[in-house]
């Protein structure tokens, strides 16, 4: 779901975040996760760009909490204030998750590849966190049009 063109600079922000991140997610989905699991350089890859991406997440998630969510979009309505708080959260368990997810690379052995447990993982967290931009942009569109029909996603990370 696409941001509509929005009068605040937040939103535009957000939007261009997004797509950085889309992006990086298509990179690795194209780069390494059609890859034998059994090659051990795609790990090294992997490895590689999981940190790089787990710091990009976290900066991400703090201009979204320090200059949107927290900032005061919405800040006078009760909605809306549980919703970002609920994204906010959603954070948490995102970094936690991501976190998870790279220890479990970490431990696998140095000569081995990735296992495909773990590539099938990965691919459902970068989906979920798909489904959380999905509704952050749909909190904008509410923030900025009013309630939309866009079904919240309450079984979030």
């Amino acid at each position: 779901m696409a941001i509509p063109e929005l009068c605040f600079p937040f939103a535009r922000e957000l939007q261009e975040q997004h797509d950085a991140l889309r992006a990086a997610v298509r990179w690795f989905q194209a780069e390494v996760e059609p890859a034998q699991p059994a090659l051990a350089a795609e790990r090294v890859n992997a490895r590689e760009f999981l940190r790089v991406f787990r710091e990009q997440l976290t900066q991400h998630f703090r201009f979204e909490e320090l200059s949107g969510f927290e900032g005061g979009v919405g800040a006078h309505d009760p909605e809306i204030q549980r919703w970002t708080q609920e994204l906010i959260r959603q954070h948490r368990a995102f970094e936690e998750h991501l976190d998870a997810l790279s220890a479990r690379l970490d431990a696998t052995a140095l000569d081995a590849g990735i296992p495909a447990v773990l590539l099938t993982e990965l691919g459902a967290f970068f989906g979920a966190l798909r489904r959380h931009d999905a509704e952050e942009n749909a909190l904008i569109l509410w923030i900025s049009r009013g309630p939309t029909d866009f079904a919240r996603d309450t079984d979030g990370p």
